[in-house]
């Protein structure tokens, strides 16, 4: 009865030393939190500035056949799969006019309406540069 008594008192004092490290770390996450919510606030304040510049895409290795093309400083994304990343709204790209005077897309395929839905980017500062400034 003793040694199940000692057991017993050992699993308590065990278990208190687990709760007691439990909250510390839960103290811990909450002051990170903070500090992250805190910093993405900054960094969204930092980067309104940009949000509105024109810029070109270069040194994309992935998508090659993207470099050169422009388009409009949309946002910083704060978080998420493209986090620390700008999403760019790009410019349409036409080959030229019909004989209505209307554009033609590079794509013939495509209407101007569903190509400028749809052709917004995200892009590391890295593979950005400020044009027209």
């Amino acid at each position: 009865l003793r040694q199940a008594q000692g057991e017993v008192e050992h699993a308590t004092t065990a278990q208190e030393c687990a709760n007691e490290e439990l909250e510390r770390v839960a103290a811990q996450k909450q002051e990170v939190d903070e500090t992250l919510k805190a910093t993405q606030k900054q960094t969204l304040v930092l980067s309104k500035p940009l949000v509105g510049k024109r810029v070109r895409l270069v040194r994309l290795t992935k998508n090659v056949h993207w470099n050169g093309r422009t388009g409009t400083i949309v946002e910083l994304v704060a978080d998420g799969h493209d986090v620390a990343r700008w999403k760019v709204k790009l410019d349409v790209e036409w080959r030229g006019r019909d004989a209505e005077g209307r554009k033609i897309l590079r794509s013939d395929t495509v209407s101007e309406h569903d190509y400028n839905e749809s052709n917004t980017v995200v892009a590391k500062a890295e593979n950005l540069e400020i044009v027209g400034d």
